[in-house]
């Protein structure tokens, strides 16, 4: 605690003397800002490149971005004359010349500026520019989730599908450049959910962009390797009564609906909404391993070969109703209050025919085993937010917290027989229950200070205190058959708590040096791990202190050419599954269980950064490479003839390297392709338990995006999406490809759409993984329903004035 409060000083003098110095000039500067929207539509045009080019030499003099609404500002120019130039793929560009600041007339509004879209007639049909599926910065990558017809119907997981350098797998998985260690952000907060639990059960209806940001600054928490992905959902702040309504029929009993209603009075603005899924999917599961063991003693060895066979289905529901107000004080302080219920219910039901062979038994076995899974969770985030801007241009103080419950359960209950050669019950039935319940409370409280230093530099300091509280019980049960009920089993049963405390504070400070953009920052953050096996009666501690640098450059060419390099170090926290030592014994020939010594990883990422825009499209190269130390990975040990066991180790080293490029090409005014792929080498070193764990394996993914708009006012996309075998640290896991295709119609005067969308067309998706190690040779092949067409209705109302809205927090901007 002594560190973290003399760190803490340290930033609050570093502030004070920030403010000290900003406030010893007051140099001759002003002002310029404006809002840009399409001529005719009077739609905003989002995330629009604005230049400012002096006169009479048309050197650069500084660029933003234009915000979701369109609104852009220059807060601190020096007095002079200038150009305006504005830019965006589908649209004329546009200068406006003979701007001035003077003392006289410092502060410039241009109000509302007009951008014709390139238009083109086809059979008396208009086709105009609309927002790229996937936009390119040199921070992040935004995918535009409201233009992408592939996801309709379907989560997060299957909308990040289009996103660069990200992969998904069978169970909603997400991993970022081959790294699955990611923090998911809600916009721009954290929650206490799991980062599969929130990408899996968020309709993509109820999305509106998602963020991917490889190399986050100090400001954001150093936990993940793979980085930030910040889902941004949909939001209006349009005066009176407005919203949104969505419902998507699938086949298979997979549907969701959603709808959000916002209500703006004076200084209030009210919202609410809802958002259900049902989904279904069946599977199978084939495993096919052998296992060869030397007892001690023995001079022998024994092989066994297992076949195991299963199918299932899965069954769930979602309801996320949620609420909340902004009060705005002025225009320049405001608050917001929220609720949102999360409510999930899962049901599984699965037959696993078992077949095993050994060289020494005389008689072969094969047995069934019956599975029924029954899950349940719900979920309360409260949430609170506050803004205070300042008479000074880009000073302000932001503050937010959010606290959660959770609280579930999560049964299993297997009915198991001996079978003959045709599957049949001869005999042998045994019952066992395996119960769990869980809750967990996680808190988030942080606040943020940004002071601007001269004409374009600034300083930003704040702190943050997060931690999480979670209480499990399992409670294993055999069926007597002579007392004809359950009963506990102790071997089976326990009760577990983990605790995860993190404090932490960080300064940032940036600024623009000619055409070169700077910043410096560190991240400071003292953690403490707390893991309790209450049913030994055994606790472990984990304390320990780091500081997370980072450093950023971005040389701006010209308007249209930018590059970057930037490092940052990062740490991945091994979760309370890889931490709980209680052995899980539900499948009793894999039995899984953690390791409560297990290191964090750290990891040193460098990435180098290619950006080119031209009129109809642009293109991103980024270079990356990432040294791990202390990997934590999977591994699998032999027990017995029959038996492997699975747990997780801390591996010597890692690395991976890459490069990726992300771009888009409008090839007629009624075709655009976009696309992006990704290549990378993975090596892991290390051989824990005796287990040889050395893997090296280069790996590629792509992604094409083809989106085509036809006459009356219809549009259709095709997605390819294809990932090379990967290397794991025991094996490898065999290509995934699949193509998804959508079609979509405005209708009721562009207020509403229909659309139909057929995900894995060809019905390629699957996943085949190969394990190799001492004694162990193992393959898996799993497939589940991926094949779903669903039909789309949608339709949005209300005023159509727009606002910009003031809630803080919502997008990871301005790391510059």
């Amino acid at each position: 605690m002594k560190k973290i409060k003399l760190i803490l000083c340290l930033f609050s003098c570093l502030g004070i003397a920030f403010t000290g110095f900003a406030q010893s000039s007051t140099p001759q500067t002003g002002s310029l800002k404006g809002k840009i929207q399409e001529s005719g539509t009077r739609e905003p045009v989002s995330f629009a490149t604005v230049a400012l080019l002096t006169l009479p030499d048309s050197a650069a003099a500084g660029g933003v971005s234009a915000d979701e609404q369109g609104n852009f500002i220059f807060p601190k120019l020096p007095y002079g004359k200038y150009i305006l130039k504005i830019s965006m793929v589908g649209y004329a560009t546009k200068r406006i010349p003979n701007l001035q600041l003077s003392e006289n007339k410092p502060a410039l509004d241009l109000g509302t500026i007009q951008m014709l879209s390139n238009t083109k007639t086809l059979s008396g049909v208009e086709i105009v520019g609309q927002k790229n599926l996937v936009e390119y910065g040199l921070d992040k990558q935004v995918l535009n989730v409201a233009k992408d017809l592939s996801s309709v119907g379907g989560t997060a997981s299957d909308a990040l599908k289009n996103a660069p350098s990200v992969a998904v797998d069978i169970d909603g998985n997400v991993s970022v450049r081959g790294s699955s260690n990611i923090t998911v952000l809600v916009d721009g907060k954290n929650t206490g959910q799991s980062a599969q639990t929130i990408l899996s059960q968020t309709p993509a209806s109820a999305i509106e962009r998602i963020e991917v940001i490889t190399n986050p600054s100090a400001k954001y928490d150093a936990e993940g390797m793979g980085g930030i992905i910040n889902i941004i959902l949909k939001k209006d702040g349009k005066k009176g009564l407005n919203g949104n309504a969505a419902l998507n029929l699938g086949t298979y009993d997979n549907h969701n609906a959603s709808l959000n209603l916002n209500y703006r009075y004076k200084k209030f603005n009210f919202f609410t909404g809802y958002d259900g899924m049902q989904n279904s999917r069946r599977g199978i599961y084939e495993l096919d391993r052998s296992t060869t063991y030397q007892a001690s003693g023995s001079t022998t060895e024994s092989t066994t070969y297992l076949e195991q066979r299963q199918k299932g289905r899965r069954q769930s529901q979602t309801h996320i109703p949620k609420l909340g107000f902004d009060y705005n004080f002025s225009e320049k302080e405001s608050i917001t209050l929220s609720a949102k219920l999360f409510g999930n219910s899962w049901n599984e039901r699965e037959t696993v025919n078992n077949f095993l062979q050994n060289d020494t038994r005389p008689e072969d076995i094969s047995y069934t085993r019956l599975g029924n899974t029954e899950n349940g969770i719900d979920v309360i985030d409260y949430a609170f937010s506050y803004r205070r801007a300042f008479a000074l241009k880009g000073q302000e103080v932001t503050a937010s917290a959010v606290y959660t419950t959770i609280n579930g359960h999560f049964d299993r209950f297997y009915h198991q027989f001996n079978t003959d050669a045709n599957w049949n019950n001869v005999g042998g039935d045994s019952r066992e229950n395996f119960l769990q319940e869980f809750n967990v409370k996680p808190f988030f409280a942080q606040a943020d200070y940004v002071h601007p230093i001269g004409e374009k530099g600034k300083v930003e300091t704040g702190a943050k205190r997060s931690q999480r509280v979670l209480n499990t019980e399992f409670r294993g049960e055999e069926f007597d058959y002579d007392k004809n009920e359950f009963v506990l089993n102790e071997l089976t049963s326990n009760k577990f708590g983990y605790s995860e405390f993190v404090n932490a504070g960080y300064v940032n400070y940036g600024n623009t040096w000619k055409k070169l953009s700077y910043q410096v920052g560190v991240r400071a953050e003292q953690t403490e791990i707390i893991v309790t096996d209450k049913g030994n009666d055994k606790k472990y501690r984990n304390p320990y202190f780091n500081l997370f640098p980072s450093a950023f450059l971005s040389q701006e060419i010209n308007e249209n050419l930018k590059l970057q390099l930037n490092y940052s170090r990062r740490i991945n926290r091994p979760n309370y599954e890889a931490l709980n030592p209680f052995v899980n014994y539900s499948d009793p020939l894999n039995i899984w269980y953690g390791n409560p010594f297990l290191k964090p990883e750290y990891i040193d990422s460098y990435e180098g950064s290619y950006l080119k825009f031209w009129n109809s499209g642009s293109l991103t190269a980024t270079g990356f490479y990432r040294q791990v130390h202390n990997v934590i990975q999977q591994v699998r040990q032999v027990v017995n003839a029959d038996v492997a066991n699975n747990t997780y180790v801390n591996l010597n080293d890692g690395s991976s390297y890459g490069l990726e490029m992300s771009g888009s090409q409008a090839l007629a005014k009624w075709f655009k392709l976009s696309g992006n792929a990704s290549a990378f080498n993975y090596k892991v070193s290390g051989t824990p338990l005796g287990v040889e764990a050395n893997s090296s394996k280069f790996s590629w993914l792509g992604r094409l995006n083809a989106n085509v708009t036809l006459p009356k006012n219809i549009s259709a996309q095709v997605s390819v999406n294809y990932r090379s075998p990967q290397a794991l640290a025991q094996g490898t896991r065999a290509a995934i490809y699949n193509t998804d295709f959508s079609i979509k119609k405005d209708v009721l005067n562009k207020k509403g759409s229909v659309t139909f969308r057929v995900s894995d067309i060809f019905n390629t998706l699957k996943w085949d993984t190969n394990i190799k190690g001492k004694g162990l040779v193992y393959d898996l092949h799993m497939k589940r329903q991926t094949r779903i067409a669903t039909l789309g209705f949608a339709y949005r109302f209300g005023e159509q004035e727009k606002r910009r809205r003031t809630e803080a927090g919502n997008s990871l901007e301005g790391m510059f």
